[in-house]
Order: structure tokens, then C-alpha cells, then sequence
């Protein structure tokens, strides 16, 4: 699988949890890229090889520790947000 069809397919599975579709910039946002760069990987036109290769690596792990280091990471990116949201006060 590419990974701009990954990224179709992340967006698309997404967006199924959330109550409205969610759009290309919506997406973006999520991973922290701009509209434009988002809208280049999602094309083909630009793949970045860190987050191919990250992609890689993951696939490498037993799906049990793949969920483990995933809600490591959530909780972690929960906490950062916390954090800037109290800065930001």
C-alpha cells in the first residue's frame, strides 16, 4: 500500500468516528501540516521518508504491542495538549 493510500484510508476511517466527514484541511490539521502538504501526500506528489519509514517500523510490530505504543503516544499527545491549553489561559 502507498502512503498516500494509507493516508485516504486513515482519513476515511477517521472520519467515521467523528460526527461530519472529515475534509482534507481537517486532516492537516491533525497531523500538524499544512493544507497544501497534506493535499501533496495525499496525491503522491511528495512522500516524506520519515513518516514512511515510521510506517515501516510499525508494521514490524505484533498488533498487541502496536496498540500499546499507540495509547502510550495518545496519552502523551493528551497530556501536551493540557499543557498548552493551560499556557494558553
Amino acid at each position: 500500500m502507498r502512503l498516500s493510500e494509507f493516508l485516504r484510508a486513515a482519513q476515511s476511517a477517521a472520519g467515521k468516528r467523528q460526527v461530519k466527514r472529515m475534509t482534507h484541511r481537517d486532516t492537516a490539521d491533525l497531523m500538524r501540516v499544512s493544507h497544501r502538504t497534506y493535499v501533496e501526500y495525499v496525491r503522491g506528489v511528495n512522500n516524506p521518508k520519515g513518516m514512511s519509514a515510521l510506517l515501516h517500523l510499525l508494521a514490524q510490530l505484533h498488533q498487541d504491542d502496536l496498540l500499546d505504543l499507540l495509547n502510550r503516544w495518545r496519552r502523551r499527545h493528551a497530556k501536551e495538549c493540557e499543557a498548552e491549553n493551560i499556557k494558553n489561559r
